[in-house]
């Protein structure tokens, strides 16, 4: 894993901001406000991705979140609005940060055997966010030291070694006990789990099997727990609980929503190994499974996303093309196939595959990002234009976006838009320097134009208020 020092302090100092507002003036007696909680997800949500490299993959991060948005549909108490996200680490980890956003990271993944596991481990963090554990912790620490308050939030959300830079000092090990989920917290999260699994049409009982693999994973190999057993202690008490509800539980028959993911589920962990995987380890074990099942599509599948990522194109478009009777969402595989025929020069094949797409789903984003990047550089500025600001408008948006309609305006030598998105991008970026310089250009160059000297206004005032 990859480990942003730069990251590391800036999120210490994002601790000491909010610690300080919202930790101070208020009556002990109350946890953050909705509101408060929602405001400090938003900026912590900035620093991990910071921190840790997050998955980019478009089927793999729209799984998640389908999946996650299908968890969640039915709670009668839903504070925040549930954003799901997937860290490319072999650590078997996963947490909830305040606000509903909830990170599982790659090494969990290859861990689970099913997307009933899966959900089991989801479905426990969502039972924290809705139960608003996060804030009550928080609330009792407020009377901790700065430097220390700033150590131990860093390290009860992110457990493991990965923690260790920016827990600070001896003390902070000693205080994150005040910090961490209570007995009772985590009594409560398996209870919330264990019903939102019930109403998804999951099997709750995935709860004891996932935490078996994590006990077996702590005693295989090393003596050293799993951070997600650091976080949330299995202790023999949890699971006599978790038995104890399952001896009233009538399992239910799967269908619609849930089928889809039991279905997709296999493609799904393939490509995060493939994508987070060493790409040699990888095409070994892809390659060797072929061997023994040639017809396998999940691992033509999985094999041709590594070829891709070794730039050994055409055999990458072989496998995928074989993969693609198979897949559940061929949309997916699709995709890969436009981006290859793009890398490869043959932009008719690959514009021809990712309109196929649009004509299918207008919204679908990650196909109109491929084909925007594939206008820009074949130097079809128009064209790349109207797609980036048709992505401006749908959410998440990611931030290259703006930098890449800063580049195609300023080929057209609209030089006013280009450094009005170059401004955008580097505030999202964290480069309030950068942003200023671009902003006052756009400013220069705007002339007359006072819808967009309105924006520039508008971005600037944002920076100032740290927005």
């Amino acid at each position: 894993m990859i480990i942003n020092h730069k990251g590391i302090k800036r999120f210490i100092l994002l601790i000491f901001f909010f610690v300080f507002s919202f930790g101070q003036g208020l009556p002990n007696s109350m946890a953050l406000t909705i509101e408060e909680e929602r405001e400090l997800g938003r900026h912590m949500l900035s620093q991990i991705q910071n921190y840790f490299e997050m998955e980019e993959d478009s089927f793999v991060n729209d799984y998640i979140n389908d999946l996650g948005s299908f968890l969640v549909q039915s709670l009668e108490n839903r504070p925040f609005d549930f954003n799901f996200y997937v860290i490319r680490s072999n650590q078997v980890n996963a947490f909830a940060t305040a606000g509903g956003h909830i990170f599982v990271f790659s090494g969990l993944i290859e861990m689970v055997d099913s997307v009933d596991e899966l959900a089991a481990v989801l479905c426990h963090e969502i039972g924290h966010v809705t139960a608003r554990h996060i804030s009550r912790r928080i609330e009792k620490g407020k009377k901790m030291n700065l430097a220390i308050m700033a150590g131990v939030l860093a390290g009860m959300m992110i457990g493991g070694e990965a923690a260790a830079p920016i827990v600070i000092g001896s003390a902070a090990a000693g205080m994150q006990t005040q910090l961490n989920y209570t007995r009772e917290d985590e009594r409560q999260a398996d209870q919330l789990g264990f019903k939102y699994m019930d109403r998804a049409g999951l099997n709750p009982a995935s709860s004891i099997s996932v935490n078996e693999k994590l006990r077996q994973n702590n005693l295989i190999g090393t003596n050293m727990p799993p951070p997600y057993l650091l976080t949330h202690p299995l202790e023999a008490e949890r699971m006599a609980n978790i038995n104890a509800m399952l001896n009233d539980y009538q399992p239910k028959k799967s269908g619609g929503m849930a089928h889809r993911f039991e279905e997709e589920f296999p493609f799904f962990k393939t490509i995060v190994w493939a994508v987070s995987a060493e790409p040699r380890i990888a095409e070994q074990k892809f390659s060797a499974r072929l061997a023994d099942r040639p017809d396998s599509y999940v691992d033509h599948l999985g094999l041709g996303i590594v070829l891709k990522a070794k730039a050994e194109y055409p055999a990458a478009i072989e496998h995928l093309q074989m993969a693609l009777p198979g897949v559940p969402d061929s949309v997916a595989v699709k995709r890969y196939l436009a981006e290859l025929y793009l890398l490869m020069g043959k932009d008719q094949e690959g514009i021809g595959l990712l309109k196929e797409i649009l004509e299918e789903n207008s919204r679908d984003i990650a196909a109109m990002s491929i084909l925007a990047k594939g206008y820009l550089d074949l130097e079809q500025y128009s064209e790349a234009i109207s797609l980036f600001r048709k992505l401006t408008y749908i959410k998440p948006v990611k931030d290259d976006v703006f930098y890449n309609l800063g580049v195609a305006y300023g080929r057209q030598d609209l030089l006013g838009p280009a450094h009005y998105n170059f401004g955008i991008y580097f505030q999202k970026t964290g480069d309030p320097a950068k942003a200023e310089f671009h902003f006052n250009k756009a400013y220069e160059y705007a002339g007359g134009d006072l819808e967009l000297k309105a924006l520039i206004d508008k971005a600037s005032q944002h920076r100032i208020r740290g927005k």
